[in-house]
């Protein structure tokens, strides 16, 4: 299964390791995980500007202009809950 992150990007659904909503890029370890993944080349497609939430990946982080909770419902059928 694959993830629409906005724009032209689409990645598999399986590389995604969390989902930051950017309205919590003010908190101190948020950011300093976009610096970090800025300086070392890893934020990947997707501007800063319109970005409602930070995907990070196994291979880098991408900003989406797609709301953290859309993204997370749409990957609820492919992580369906335990139990």
């Amino acid at each position: 299964m694959y993830l629409y992150l906005g724009g032209n990007t689409v990645i598999p659904a399986a590389e995604v390791v969390t989902i930051v909503d950017a309205r919590l890029l003010g908190a101190e370890a948020n950011r300093r995980l976009l610096e970090q993944a800025i300086a070392a080349g890893h934020l990947k497609e997707g501007g800063l500007p319109r970005c409602k939430a930070l995907v990070v990946t196994t291979r880098g982080v991408y900003a989406s202009s797609i709301s953290s909770q859309s993204l997370a419902r749409r990957l609820g059928g492919f992580f369906p809950a335990n139990g």
